[in-house]
């Protein structure tokens, strides 16, 4: 790909309505950090990206096969039927060259909302299902909070705890920033191995913060912080493209001292705010496990937190799997039973 494809390609990724950072081409370290190819197929009219796909593929440990795996479907097109078939057409041809024993969609498209006029939920599923591939029962769901709003309506739209954080947050000096890319990466990288080792987390790998690095420095990733007597006391790094996303996020050791107000709740809603301003019209909170935080959840706090924004509860659609091959859906069947795909 020379460095002209390169630019339209992340051109048109951040365009898209279901444009994604990982899907840019900024994304090959992040991929490639957990172990994937990132394979990038455009569909084209003229000169011009109208549909795009990323395809990431894996090899199976100890075995001469492959795994892929669409993780962004961006149509378009005058006709986006026939570019989205053409697409698929070729994510299969890529697949059956790299000896793929499955091709499984696990794209983050929300079920039910119509994104620029265009229903891309509907349209993808029915691609999908025209081309051989077969509905599973999982799926990932999240807090989408709707932001195209003036400030006291986002504000009214929160769970009464958070928006009283929120609010002492603001009032007692909490200001909200968007960091510098370079400088201040390093710092939330720093931050979060502390909080990992704080908490008893698994360690991140320095591979991973380094593939990030890229999407950052792009823009792609945006790093915020919430600012308290001088001091950066909490950082989240967000999808910037597409439906923004939250991906990652720390509060330092000092948003704990004494005296020090809340800053998470007061953090994302400056979030929201920037995005809003920036021509969004939802915040997705990224990820939870269900509409109600359960007690008990190794991750109720977390879960708990991002409940507390009083966003809609909204499911993604299905993953959805195609095998290829004769053994090809016997062995993915064995290689998830002995948990070889990560």
């Amino acid at each position: 790909m020379t460095d002209a494809d390169a630019e339209r390609w992340d051109a048109f990724i951040a365009a898209h309505p279901l444009g994604k950072a990982m899907a840019t081409t900024r994304g090959l370290k992040a991929w490639q950090a957990s172990g994937w190819s990132q394979h990038l197929l455009g569909a084209f009219e003229g000169q011009e990206v109208v549909a795009g796909a990323v395809a990431c593929t894996k090899k199976l440990p100890h075995l001469p096969w492959t795994v892929a795996r669409i993780t962004t479907f961006a149509s378009g097109g005058q006709d986006r039927a026939a570019t989205a078939s053409a697409l698929l057409a070729a994510v299969r041809a890529l697949a059956r060259r790299l000896r793929a024993a499955e091709i499984e969609s696990r794209c983050l498209i929300p079920e039910g909302v119509v994104l620029n006029g265009i229903p891309f939920h509907a349209d993808v599923r029915e691609e999908l299902l025209q081309a051989g591939y077969a509905e599973t029962n999982s799926r990932q769901g999240t807090y989408m909070v709707r932001i195209d709003v003036d400030d006291e309506s986002l504000m009214q739209s929160f769970r009464s705890k958070c928006r009283r954080d929120a609010r002492k947050g603001l009032r007692e000096g909490v200001t909200n920033e968007p960091l510098d890319a370079r400088e201040d990466f390093g710092f939330f990288c720093e931050s979060h191995r502390e909080m990992c080792r704080r908490k008893g987390l698994p360690p991140v790998s320095e591979a991973v913060y380094e593939g990030m690095r890229p999407m950052v420095e792009a823009g792609h990733l945006r790093l915020f912080g919430a600012r308290y007597d001088g001091h950066v006391q909490n950082m989240a790094l967000v999808d910037a493209l597409g439906i923004p996303r939250y991906t990652l996020g720390v509060a330092t050791p000092g948003a704990y001292e004494k005296g020090v107000p809340p800053t998470g709740q007061a953090l994302h809603f400056g979030i929201m705010q920037w995005c809003r301003d920036h021509g969004k019209a939802f915040y997705d909170l990224g990820g939870s496990p269900g509409p109600e935080p359960q007690p008990g959840d190794p991750n109720f706090s977390v879960w708990q937190f991002k409940y507390e924004f009083g966003g809609d509860y909204v499911y993604m659609i299905p993953y959805y799997r195609r095998s290829l091959g004769v053994f090809g859906g016997a062995l993915m069947r064995l290689a998830r039973r002995l948990g070889k795909l990560g």
